[in-house]
């Protein structure tokens, strides 16, 4: 089974896990890290480092970060040495609907169609509210 380790600044990450499992209930092999001020960029690197260890133990890792080029994503972009021999990917902007997506597809699933799979739906699951009802009645 795929392991999921969301990142991101503050309880972000936290919290966007919370919200899926009240969707689709718990899960496990999976953990959220948030970057908190005041924490150093060392300190939070060895929580990535460490957490996708344990969750390589069963199987390939996909990691979610909030922003592109923060510290969330450098922590993996820049010790992407340090990951060697652990199968991940890594998405940034993470958003409710490309996590349900993961979770639900990845235990029968490669790691490279759940990737692509979650692009989709996170671009897809992107609407104007306003527009859509323009299209659905007109």
């Amino acid at each position: 089974m795929i392991g999921i380790l969301i990142l991101t600044h503050g309880n972000f990450a936290e919290g966007i896990l919370q919200s899926v499992e009240l969707i689709i209930g718990k899960q496990d092999n999976r953990q959220a890290i948030g970057l908190y001020p005041g924490e150093s960029i060392e300190s939070f690197n060895e929580k990535v480092w460490n957490s996708a260890k344990q969750l390589s133990e069963k199987g390939d890792v996909l990691i979610f970060t909030d922003l592109f080029g923060a510290s969330p994503y450098n922590a993996v972009a820049l010790n992407r040495n340090k990951f060697e021999g652990i199968e991940l990917r890594c998405i940034t902007g993470v958003n409710l609907p490309m996590l349900i997506e993961a979770f639900s597809n990845r235990k029968n699933s490669v790691i490279d169609d759940v990737v692509e799979k979650c692009m989709k739906t996170g671009k897809d699951g992107i609407k104007e509210l306003f527009a859509e009802f323009k299209a659905a009645y007109l």
